[in-house]
């Protein structure tokens, strides 16, 4: 056996690991995945502002913790309020929901009660998902911890690390292939970054539009909106019916509107907001990081969930990334 064939088996069987022990290892994937993420802004203020490496990694690890610091400190006890809260009235809400679909028209009930029945389970659960984040936060603090360090230690030893995985391609593979993988990882980075912006971006409307709208539970339900972006169709369905009946059930209006009328209007929201990302944000974000058409990143989104369903939705953009690259090296 070749040096060669065993450093392919070597990372094959660390890769066979890391999947297999992805569960406890997920503060260092998690580092990993932040890192990469960071390490070009940690490349600008070393290599444009000649700011010495180490210095750079401080100054860029410091940002990153202090916006992650401040963030959860301003969020937290809303968060927790309406969390506490959601936990106490979710119960209430179905209850009141029931009530209310008796004075309803006839031929409408069925298919309201069938409706609420089947969310009904989401409704309830959603605190219980919730809820252990706060609890279970001294648990996590090693966690935390862990992900903090290994976050740091990738950023500052991040060229020693790329020197090492530079060496092991060009002897594991041929010297043309480092380009064409360089593009590959770049290209899986503003992936990372353009989902990020997404999730951020949809937290953020959507808070602002429960806001306007009265709607109980406005930034949890606005969170947890930005987070199911992550999860293509199915998500954002789950959000939109959690978030129109806490409209309908939780005794709040705006405007002097009705709860149907309040709940058709956050389902309204919900569709357009939906429609813009689609059509505006995700075409020309997802566009920029495969540098190919908008329109043929919606007719590969399309394609991949028809081909492969919830992966083939969650995985297109990347994939075409791929394929284009791949063409330029070997067409």
């Amino acid at each position: 056996m070749t040096q060669r064939q065993k450093r392919l088996i070597i990372v094959g069987l660390l890769l066979v690991f890391i999947f297999l022990e992805r569960k406890i290892l997920s503060p260092l994937l998690m580092g990993v995945v932040v890192a990469y993420i960071l390490n070009p802004l940690v490349s600008l203020f070393h290599h444009k502002f000649r700011v010495p490496k180490l210095a750079s990694v401080a100054v860029v690890y410091l940002i990153f913790v202090s916006v992650i610091g401040a963030s959860f400190f301003m969020l937290t006890t809303r968060l927790f309020d309406e969390a506490r809260d959601l936990e106490y009235d979710s119960a209430g809400l179905i209850l009141q929901a029931q009530a209310q679909i008796q004075t309803y028209p006839q031929w409408s009930q069925d298919a309201i009660y069938e409706g609420v029945k089947a969310l009904e389970n989401t409704v309830l659960t959603l605190p219980a998902k919730v809820l252990p984040i706060f609890n279970g936060a001294v648990s996590q603090l090693i966690g935390l911890i862990l992900f903090l360090a290994t976050t740091f230690y990738l950023l500052k030893d991040s060229s020693r690390i790329s020197a090492a995985a530079r060496r092991l391609i060009l002897e594991t593979t041929s010297p043309g292939v480092e380009p064409m993988l360089e593009k590959i990882a770049n290209s899986f980075s503003l992936f990372l970054r353009g989902q990020l912006l997404l999730v951020a971006l949809m937290a953020t409307v959507t808070f602002v539009a429960l806001s306007v709208l009265n709607v109980k539970f406005a930034l949890i339900i606005a969170v947890f909106t930005g987070f199911a972006e992550i999860v293509p169709i199915a998500g954002p369905t789950v959000a939109t019916a959690v978030a129109t009946i806490v409209a309908v059930f939780d005794g709040r209006t705006a405007f002097g509107l009705d709860p149907i009328a309040q709940g058709s209007v956050v389902i309204a929201t919900y569709f357009v907001l939906r429609q813009l990302e689609d059509v505006i944000v995700i075409p020309h974000v997802m566009g920029k990081i495969t540098k190919v058409h908008p329109l043929i990143v919606m007719f590969t989104v399309l394609a991949g969930g028809h081909i492969a369903g919830f992966w083939g939705l969650l995985l297109a953009v990347p994939v075409l990334s791929v394929i284009r690259i791949l063409l330029e090296h070997y067409w």
